[in-house]
């Protein structure tokens, strides 16, 4: 549980509480990942971290914005199209994870977070994470779902 009296408004509170809580995930074996959801249980989080997570993701967009970027170095994993599927996601950020030798994942997200899995939120909370844990090797780039309805 966490304690609500805590300092919320420091830098990365929410990210750390996320990234902690999804790593053992990151960390695990395939035969482990498989069993998230069903066996292993899905981290879930109180609403006041996944809105500071929120006001942690905006502020490192308009900190470190990305109109267009220059990949210079190469062992960038491009990824797409998750729709809400967290089986998927946690695969593929733990095997960049577990090869890149500093465990500094290199990660470009082409969008297309949500939508047709059971488990959008987590995977927006994992993304977010990841983004303001490493804002300068991931990327997150907006897919159709991504966009507001007009």
């Amino acid at each position: 549980m966490i304690n609500r009296d805590m300092d919320i408004f420091s830098n990365q509170y929410a990210t750390e509480i996320i990234w902690k809580s999804f790593l053992p995930f990151i960390k695990a074996t395939e035969g482990e990942i498989v069993k998230v959801g069903v066996v292993l249980p899905i981290p879930q989080f109180e609403d006041f971290v996944v809105a500071q997570l929120c006001t942690e993701t905006l502020t490192n967009i308009t900190r470190y914005p990305k109109s267009m970027i220059e990949i210079n170095d190469s062992g960038y994993y491009v990824v797409g199209d998750i729709h809400g599927n967290i089986i998927d996601l946690l695969r593929i950020v733990s095997k960049i994870y577990q090869e890149s030798e500093d465990n500094i994942p290199k990660i470009i997200f082409l969008g297309d977070y949500v939508d047709r899995g059971h488990f959008s939120l987590e995977v927006v909370l994992l993304i977010f994470a990841l983004y303001n844990k490493y804002p300068n090797t991931v990327v997150m780039l907006r897919g159709n779902h991504e966009f507001g309805r007009s």
